[in-house]
């Protein structure tokens, strides 16, 4: 591999890292409202009749999406890295091929949620 190729790389996944830490802290400008993220994971319910029980119920099935959704991106930006890293190096990507089974089992971590919400649609 070339200097030219190297600098190269490395500029790549500098700019890669640079759009993933943009990313993290739009997303944690987006949780400075108190109570944000509690409201995000609990269930979409009217107001409790007793006013003194103003907190929300907690909802296994979101709790377990953003669990599920943070692992997946986990994975995703960790092949991202590999693949930038592969491609410059001249290695083989093909063994990417098998990662296809992995992802759809993944997606059964939001299983819960959709769920949830299938049971609200026929919910009378």
């Amino acid at each position: 591999m070339t200097m030219h190729q190297v600098v190269i790389m490395y500029f790549s996944l500098f700019v890669y890292t640079l759009v993933l830490i943009w990313g993290l802290r739009m997303l944690k400008s987006s949780f400075k409202v108190e109570g944000t993220l509690l409201k995000l994971l609990s269930e979409d319910e009217p107001q409790p009749k007793n006013p003194k029980d103003n907190s929300p119920k907690p909802s296994f099935s979101r709790l377990a999406g953003a669990v599920g959704s943070m692992g997946l991106a986990a994975v995703f930006i960790g092949i991202g890295y590999w693949v930038i890293f592969a491609l410059f190096t001249g290695e083989d990507i093909t063994r990417l091929d098998g990662l296809g089974p992995y992802f759809l089992s993944g997606s059964a971590l939001f299983a819960p949620y959709a769920f949830n919400k299938l049971a609200r649609v026929f919910k009378i």
